[in-house]
Protein backbone atom coordinates (compact mmCIF):
# COMPACT_ATOMS: atom_id res chain seq x y z
CA UNK A 1 0.00 0.00 0.00
CA UNK A 2 1.84 3.07 -0.89
CA UNK A 3 -0.79 5.62 0.73
CA UNK A 4 -4.10 5.05 2.46
CA UNK A 5 -5.70 4.14 5.84
CA UNK A 6 -5.56 1.01 7.32
CA UNK A 7 -8.41 0.53 10.08
CA UNK A 8 -7.79 -2.16 12.39
CA UNK A 9 -11.48 -2.84 14.00
CA UNK A 10 -11.74 -5.25 16.95
CA UNK A 11 -13.58 -8.52 15.87
CA UNK A 12 -15.32 -9.11 19.48
CA UNK A 13 -16.18 -5.12 19.48
CA UNK A 14 -19.72 -3.70 18.41
CA UNK A 15 -18.15 -2.45 15.60
CA UNK A 16 -16.37 -5.66 14.41
CA UNK A 17 -19.17 -7.97 14.85
CA UNK A 18 -21.38 -5.52 12.87
CA UNK A 19 -18.63 -5.32 10.07
CA UNK A 20 -17.99 -9.03 10.19
CA UNK A 21 -21.61 -10.13 9.40
CA UNK A 22 -21.45 -7.22 6.92
CA UNK A 23 -18.07 -8.27 5.10
CA UNK A 24 -19.67 -12.39 5.09
CA UNK A 25 -16.43 -14.02 6.20
CA UNK A 26 -13.64 -11.92 4.76
CA UNK A 27 -10.82 -10.58 6.70
CA UNK A 28 -10.52 -7.48 5.65
CA UNK A 29 -12.17 -4.85 2.64
CA UNK A 30 -10.36 -2.35 0.33
CA UNK A 31 -12.73 0.41 -0.30
CA UNK A 32 -11.21 3.63 -2.41
CA UNK A 33 -11.38 6.73 -0.40
CA UNK A 34 -9.63 9.66 -2.07
CA UNK A 35 -11.92 11.85 -0.67
CA UNK A 36 -9.43 11.44 2.33
CA UNK A 37 -5.75 10.46 1.24
CA UNK A 38 -4.38 13.73 1.37
CA UNK A 39 -5.64 15.04 4.95
CA UNK A 40 -4.89 11.41 6.37
CA UNK A 41 -2.03 11.40 5.60
CA UNK A 42 -1.08 14.86 6.79
CA UNK A 43 -2.65 14.62 10.39
CA UNK A 44 -2.85 12.28 13.16
CA UNK A 45 -6.27 10.87 15.07
CA UNK A 46 -6.14 13.91 17.25
CA UNK A 47 -7.03 16.26 13.82
CA UNK A 48 -10.34 14.52 13.94
CA UNK A 49 -9.68 12.55 10.49
CA UNK A 50 -11.22 9.27 12.27
CA UNK A 51 -14.44 11.01 12.37
CA UNK A 52 -14.75 10.92 8.42
CA UNK A 53 -12.96 8.09 7.85
CA UNK A 54 -15.72 5.68 9.83
CA UNK A 55 -18.23 7.96 7.77
CA UNK A 56 -17.34 7.25 5.08
CA UNK A 57 -16.26 3.57 4.86
CA UNK A 58 -20.15 3.07 6.65
CA UNK A 59 -21.65 4.62 3.48
CA UNK A 60 -19.27 2.57 1.52
CA UNK A 61 -20.59 -0.05 2.84
CA UNK A 62 -24.23 0.47 3.73
CA UNK A 63 -23.99 0.64 7.16
CA UNK A 64 -25.50 2.69 9.82
CA UNK A 65 -23.24 5.64 11.69
CA UNK A 66 -22.61 4.09 15.19
CA UNK A 67 -24.72 5.30 17.46
CA UNK A 68 -24.17 6.94 21.42
CA UNK A 69 -24.50 3.24 22.21
CA UNK A 70 -21.37 1.83 20.60
CA UNK A 71 -19.19 4.78 20.65
CA UNK A 72 -19.55 6.54 24.12
CA UNK A 73 -19.15 5.47 27.44
CA UNK A 74 -21.56 6.80 29.79
CA UNK A 75 -20.66 5.08 33.31
CA UNK A 76 -18.15 7.42 35.14
CA UNK A 77 -16.52 4.43 36.72
CA UNK A 78 -15.91 2.69 33.58
CA UNK A 79 -14.23 6.14 32.12
CA UNK A 80 -12.18 6.48 34.81
CA UNK A 81 -10.95 3.06 34.39
CA UNK A 82 -10.21 3.65 30.62
CA UNK A 83 -8.27 6.82 31.50
CA UNK A 84 -6.54 4.96 33.66
CA UNK A 85 -5.36 2.48 31.16
CA UNK A 86 -5.24 5.32 28.44
CA UNK A 87 -1.80 6.29 31.04
CA UNK A 88 0.52 4.04 29.69
CA UNK A 89 -0.03 5.42 26.01
CA UNK A 90 0.12 9.41 27.47
CA UNK A 91 3.65 8.63 28.56
CA UNK A 92 5.09 7.88 25.26
CA UNK A 93 5.54 4.46 26.25
CA UNK A 94 3.10 0.88 27.21
CA UNK A 95 3.65 -0.98 30.42
CA UNK A 96 2.12 -4.24 30.78
CA UNK A 97 -1.16 -3.66 32.40
CA UNK A 98 -0.48 -4.15 36.34
CA UNK A 99 -3.34 -5.29 38.40
CA UNK A 100 -5.87 -5.60 35.43
CA UNK A 101 -7.72 -8.63 36.52
CA UNK A 102 -11.20 -8.43 36.41
CA UNK A 103 -11.65 -9.04 40.35
CA UNK A 104 -9.32 -6.05 40.67
CA UNK A 105 -11.25 -3.66 38.58
CA UNK A 106 -14.62 -4.94 39.72
CA UNK A 107 -13.20 -4.53 43.67
CA UNK A 108 -11.90 -1.22 42.66
CA UNK A 109 -15.10 0.30 41.32
CA UNK A 110 -17.27 -1.97 44.86
CA UNK A 111 -19.14 -3.96 42.23
CA UNK A 112 -19.19 -7.84 41.97
CA UNK A 113 -17.16 -9.67 39.46
CA UNK A 114 -20.20 -10.36 37.34
CA UNK A 115 -21.56 -7.29 37.64
CA UNK A 116 -18.34 -5.43 35.95
CA UNK A 117 -17.66 -7.89 33.27
CA UNK A 118 -21.81 -7.11 32.48
CA UNK A 119 -21.04 -3.48 32.56
CA UNK A 120 -17.78 -3.38 30.99
CA UNK A 121 -19.76 -5.53 27.88
CA UNK A 122 -22.07 -2.89 27.93
CA UNK A 123 -20.56 0.21 27.92
CA UNK A 124 -17.04 -0.55 25.71
CA UNK A 125 -19.20 -2.71 23.04
CA UNK A 126 -16.55 -5.65 24.06
CA UNK A 127 -15.55 -8.26 26.83
CA UNK A 128 -13.08 -7.49 29.21
CA UNK A 129 -10.23 -10.31 28.28
CA UNK A 130 -10.54 -9.48 24.35
CA UNK A 131 -10.19 -5.71 25.09
CA UNK A 132 -6.91 -6.23 27.98
CA UNK A 133 -5.83 -8.54 24.78
CA UNK A 134 -6.27 -5.46 22.33
CA UNK A 135 -4.52 -2.84 24.10
CA UNK A 136 -1.24 -4.85 25.31
CA UNK A 137 -0.94 -5.49 21.50
CA UNK A 138 -1.29 -1.81 20.56
CA UNK A 139 1.29 -1.43 23.13
CA UNK A 140 3.68 -4.21 21.52
CA UNK A 141 2.54 -2.16 17.79
CA UNK A 142 3.67 1.23 19.22
CA UNK A 143 7.08 0.33 21.04
CA UNK A 144 8.16 -1.73 17.65
CA UNK A 145 7.20 1.58 15.75
CA UNK A 146 9.25 3.16 17.91
CA UNK A 147 11.84 1.02 17.27
CA UNK A 148 12.34 -1.50 19.68
CA UNK A 149 12.62 -5.19 18.74
CA UNK A 150 10.13 -7.42 19.38
CA UNK A 151 11.08 -9.27 22.02
CA UNK A 152 11.20 -6.25 23.89
CA UNK A 153 8.08 -5.12 22.65
CA UNK A 154 6.50 -8.64 23.91
CA UNK A 155 8.19 -8.13 27.50
CA UNK A 156 6.59 -4.89 27.29
CA UNK A 157 3.28 -5.33 26.52
CA UNK A 158 3.06 -8.34 28.93
CA UNK A 159 3.79 -11.46 26.59
CA UNK A 160 5.78 -14.08 27.62
CA UNK A 161 8.29 -13.66 24.37
CA UNK A 162 7.94 -12.60 20.96
CA UNK A 163 6.65 -15.69 19.84
CA UNK A 164 3.84 -15.45 21.85
CA UNK A 165 3.32 -11.97 20.49
CA UNK A 166 3.69 -13.30 17.29
CA UNK A 167 1.04 -15.62 16.94
CA UNK A 168 -1.12 -13.30 18.87
CA UNK A 169 -0.65 -10.95 16.35
CA UNK A 170 -1.12 -13.00 13.59
CA UNK A 171 -4.46 -14.33 15.11
CA UNK A 172 -5.72 -10.98 15.46
CA UNK A 173 -4.83 -9.47 12.30
CA UNK A 174 -4.11 -11.96 9.44
CA UNK A 175 -0.81 -11.46 8.83
CA UNK A 176 2.82 -12.04 10.93
CA UNK A 177 4.50 -8.63 12.25
CA UNK A 178 7.25 -8.96 9.55
CA UNK A 179 4.58 -8.56 6.97
CA UNK A 180 2.79 -5.55 8.68
CA UNK A 181 6.33 -4.15 9.04
CA UNK A 182 6.64 -4.12 5.41
CA UNK A 183 3.60 -2.75 4.76
CA UNK A 184 4.63 0.51 7.19
CA UNK A 185 7.96 0.86 5.25
CA UNK A 186 6.21 0.88 2.40
CA UNK A 187 3.98 4.05 3.21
Amino acid sequence: MSEGLLLLIEPQSCWGEVLGRRLDGEDCVTLPLPELAPSAAETSLADGWLVPAMALLCSRLGLPLPGPAMTAVGDHRIRRLLQAMDECFAVDRCLKPQGWRAADAARSMALSEGRFLHLFRDQVGMAWRPYLLWRRLLCAVTAMAEGKAATEAAHLAGFSDSAHLSRTFRRCFGLSIRQASRLRSRS
